[in-house]
């Protein structure tokens, strides 16, 4: 049986009740702690839901009494940490650049500004003909099949 991954570097600090865990000689990076790996102290034990910084940590209400410069533990089981969830995050951040517009568009070496049609395409327009002109493009992004002397991006 494989041993589950844990995290212990420093001490903590919380109060009975206390939704924020403060640590000391901690570094919480992402690969130490993350939202839904479980923090014990002693025999008492909740899931993080938030890391503030690198070494601040918010739980909900602590039931384990108060702690102060106490040994801890980290245990590395959030969702966060198995196949597709890193891919996931990564998805999410593209898709939240797209709606910001801050993907660069590509212009060829005799325009100015991107084309204001590509990337808005109705759904019908995708015809043979579209796809000739624009390359073959089933999601309906259209964009130029030949992106050769490319000289600028810009954004919209």
């Amino acid at each position: 049986m494989t041993a589950l991954a844990s995290y212990s570097t420093g001490t903590v600090s919380v109060a009975s009740g206390g939704t924020t865990v403060t640590g000391v000689g901690a570094i919480w990076s992402d690969a130490n702690a993350r939202p839904g790996d479980i923090l014990q102290i002693g025999n008492f034990q909740s899931v993080i839901t938030d890391k503030t910084d690198t070494t601040h940590l918010v739980i909900p209400p602590w039931g384990g009494g108060a702690q102060v410069g106490v040994a801890y533990k980290i245990w590395q089981v959030s969702p966060q940490r198995f196949a597709g969830a890193e891919a996931m995050a990564t998805v999410n951040k593209l898709v939240a650049a797209l709606d910001a517009r801050e993907i660069p568009i590509v212009v060829g070496d005799d325009e100015t500004e991107p084309d204001p049609s590509l990337g808005r395409r109705e759904p019908d327009r995708n015809t043979a003909d579209d796809r000739q002109s624009v390359g073959d493009d089933r999601r309906g992004l259209g964009f130029p099949r030949n992106l050769q002397g490319v000289q600028a991006a810009r954004r919209l």
